[in-house]
């Protein structure tokens, strides 16, 4: 009877724990879906507000770069805070200041409002951008953790998508200032639901506070670490990839290729499906080959996209296909690249996991947001300086695996 009991209590706290898992799971799901939402949905409105608030393409596009530098910035903040006070009382108050920078956005008559409200939300959402990779990493490790992350990817490709579609309906029928209403809507949907669901996954004894001065040493430590670096630097190239085509891709479709708001929305699914697809047959390949190969194809095909770009360009071709084909070969490559490069940064990183997550999507913000911000300059009158800058990073990204795969051999 004994034996019966245990039996029992064990399979009880078994399916507690899948049960647990599995909600952790869906939050971290949310958490990385409001980020991107917040960086995406008003994509097809940028046209309409620079003509709205008398302002230029060029400032308008500012929008996004300082986004994503906001959330760099704010990042390494949140971490070392998190390692102090716990994951979940830091998001709460990351997204009570997302929100007040919605509510800015929302209500803004000018472009100077408008650039700072998206600082404010930044500086907000920092907090979710830095803290559900955290999460990830507090509950699961090793390959499991790369086949998390590529889990996490997939989910996050599902829902992004409707990010512009939603936006460009939301233009053509309504107007931009709903779209940014959406957010501070879905936002405090999303705080009531981390108040009440999410468990702390730093537990107390776990915990550790840090003076500023040990803060800073722990963050040029991690600075001088040349694997982690070097992980971090793949992850931020593909993101930056991203980010290039998402700043410039508006004007191209919209103003050169004069598609609808609508019509430029419902592209957003097949660079989402292409990144799918890839982070599925990463979640296979993974069980034949180490992360640090699938690293190495990744940079091979991310190349072919950007070439294929460019010669299409080079030709005198500009169509949607042109761009949109090319784009899901990378977009395709980055399903391999997230989730690989994550795991494989912080397997020498037991501890101070808050801080090393913090300067990781710091970093690779940061990277992002100044690749988005010099492509604000980008003429797009055709896509061959977009094509070039493509490339050109995709072949970086290559070196820099090669540089880390150096580094391993001879450690």
């Amino acid at each position: 009877m004994s034996n019966l009991n245990t039996e029992a209590t064990q399979s009880s706290l078994a399916h507690d724990t899948v049960k647990q898992s599995g909600l952790i799971f869906f939050l971290l799901v949310l958490m990385g879906v409001m980020s991107q939402f917040a960086s995406d949905n008003f994509l097809p409105s940028l046209p309409y507000i620079a003509l709205d608030l008398h302002t230029s393409s060029s400032i308008a596009k500012l929008s996004i770069g300082l986004y994503f530098l906001g959330v760099c910035a704010s990042t390494l903040i949140y971490g070392p805070l998190s390692d102090s006070y716990g994951r979940r009382r830091v998001l709460l108050f990351g997204f009570g200041i997302f929100i007040a920078g919605c509510f800015l956005v929302a209500t803004t008559h000018s472009i100077t409002q408008l650039l700072l409200g998206r600082v404010v939300q930044a500086a907000g959402i920092g907090a979710s951008s830095a803290l559900f990779r955290v999460i990830m990493r507090d509950v699961y490790a090793g390959k499991q953790l790369a086949k998390v992350g590529s889990y996490l990817g997939m989910a996050f490709a599902i829902v992004p998508p409707l990010a512009p579609i939603t936006g460009g309906y939301i233009q053509e029928h309504i107007g931009w200032r709903a779209n940014f209403i959406l957010l501070l809507i879905l936002s405090l949907i999303l705080t009531v639901f981390i108040a009440v669901m999410l468990p702390e996954t730093l537990k107390v004894i776990h915990r550790r506070s840090r003076s500023i001065k040990e803060v800073i040493l722990v963050y040029f430590g991690l600075l001088s670490h040349r694997q982690f670096l070097g992980y971090v630097a793949c992850s931020g190239l593909a993101f930056a990839n991203i980010m290039v085509y998402v700043t410039a891709s508006p004007f191209l479709f919209q103003h050169t290729l004069k598609l609808s708001p609508v019509k430029f929305g419902w592209l957003a699914p097949f660079i989402t499906l292409s990144y799918l697809l890839g982070a599925m047959f990463n979640v296979k390949l993974l069980n034949y080959y180490s992360s640090r190969q699938l690293l190495r194809l990744a940079g091979i095909v991310m190349i072919t996209g950007g070439i294929a770009m460019l010669a299409f360009g080079l030709a005198g071709v500009l169509n949607v296909s042109v761009i949109i084909i090319p784009l899901m070969l990378i977009s395709g490559a980055n399903g391999f690249v997230f989730s690989n490069a994550f795991a494989c940064a912080f397997e020498p990183m037991p501890e101070a996991a808050g801080i090393a997550g913090a300067l990781y999507s710091s970093l690779q913000t940061m990277t992002a947001g100044v690749a988005s911000a010099l492509a604000a300059l980008i003429p797009t009158h055709n896509q061959i300086i977009l094509a070039s800058t493509l490339t050109g990073m995709s072949l970086l990204f290559v070196f820099t695996v090669n540089f880390i795969l150096k580094i391993n051999r001879h450690a």
